[in-house]
C-alpha cells in the first residue's frame, strides 16, 4: 500500500486541496491549505479501488491528485496524513488537526 515516492517530499511545502462533506474541511473551514511534507513514501495508487467501498476515504489531496489526507467516516476522529501538521504548531499557533484531536480526546474523555 506504501511505497517509495520518485521524487522525495523531503522539507517541501505544498497545498493540500480539502474535499468537500469531509470532517477535514469542516475543521480547517476552508478549501486548501499550505502543508509541510518530509517524507520519501506515499501511497500507492495501485491500491485506490480496494478503498472505494468502505469507510475509508482521501479527504485532501495534493495539487498533482495524489492523496495526502485520509479519514474514516465511520469514527469520531480517525485522520492519517502525508504531511508533518506539528512542524505548523507552536507556541502561538495550533495546527487545525491537532486542535481537533484534542477536542476529540476531552469529548471522549467526557463519554
Amino acid at each position: 500500500m506504501v511505497s517509495k515516492l520518485t521524487c522525495s517530499l523531503k522539507d517541501v511545502e505544498g497545498k493540500v486541496f480539502l474535499s468537500p462533506g469531509t470532517q477535514a474541511r469542516e475543521i480547517y473551514g476552508k478549501e486548501e491549505s499550505k502543508e509541510s511534507f518530509r517524507c520519501n513514501f506515499g501511497l500507492n495508487p495501485k491500491y485506490f479501488p480496494a478503498f472505494e467501498e468502505t469507510s475509508f476515504r482521501f479527504s485532501g489531496k495534493d495539487e498533482d491528485g495524489a492523496p495526502r489526507l485520509m479519514e474514516l467516516t465511520d469514527h469520531p476522529f480517525y485522520m492519517g496524513t502525508l504531511f508533518l501538521p506539528q512542524i505548523r504548531s507552536d507556541a502561538s499557533y495550533v495546527h487545525p488537526i491537532i486542535d481537533a484531536y484534542v477536542d476529540a480526546v476531552v469529548e471522549s474523555a467526557k463519554r
